[in-house]
């Protein structure tokens, strides 16, 4: 990462090259520990920009490389430009390493994320999730435990999406050729993925 930064950044360069052999910062932890501080700051720079605002939440739940599930949380705003050109920003702001998936715990996960960083939850005024009963269920999923003891104001929306998603995927169903092409798709990776000598092969391909 010094590396790239140095062939673009004077200052990085003369650091990066005057440094002395015990003092390069190019340890995986030293590195580590840049992108954290970094990721930090920018998220403290985005609650700034929030506070006080009107916005919407989005969360799902996604697997990493490693098998471990992750909350991404993403805030969404409308910002009104010049001339009252309205203009939508999405903002990445964390990823949350979950260990129980029941939606108590979510609803905890996010609420202590966005706590920490200073956001007033009664300025939620939409929450977008997939159709997952634990995210969307009517009574006791995600949505509702926000709604009701949180975000009065943050309607649920069903992530559209999402919604295209199942569309495309029933369509695909009987639709002869696209469901022949995803077996093969499928049948394909399943046979890379399954084997560490084949996945090996393929990488290296």
């Amino acid at each position: 990462m010094l590396k790239w930064a140095s062939s673009t950044d004077p200052i990085v360069k003369s650091i990066f090259e005057e440094s002395t052999r015990s003092s390069t910062y190019l340890s995986p932890a030293i590195q580590n520990e840049l992108i954290k501080i970094m990721a930090e700051q920018i998220k403290r720079q985005i609650a700034e920009k929030i506070k006080g605002q009107a916005f919407a939440l989005m969360a799902d739940e996604n697997r990493d490389n490693g098998g471990h599930e992750q909350l991404s949380i993403v805030i969404r705003r409308v910002v009104n430009a010049d001339n009252h050109k309205y203009i939508i920003q999405k903002y990445i702001i964390g990823l949350i390493r979950l260990h129980e998936f029941d939606a108590q715990t979510l609803s905890n996960e996010i609420v202590n994320y966005l706590t920490n960083y200073g956001a007033k939850l009664d300025s939620y005024i939409a929450q977008c999730y997939d159709g997952a009963s634990v995210m969307s269920g009517k009574c006791s999923g995600v949505q509702a435990i926000l709604r009701q003891n949180h975000m009065p104001n943050g309607i649920h929306i069903h992530c559209h999406v999402h919604r295209l998603n199942l569309v495309i995927v029933d369509v695909s169903k009987v639709i002869q050729y696209i469901s022949e092409f995803y077996q093969i798709v499928s049948k394909i990776h399943s046979y890379f993925v399954s084997s560490s000598v084949t996945n090996e092969y393929y990488q290296t391909a």
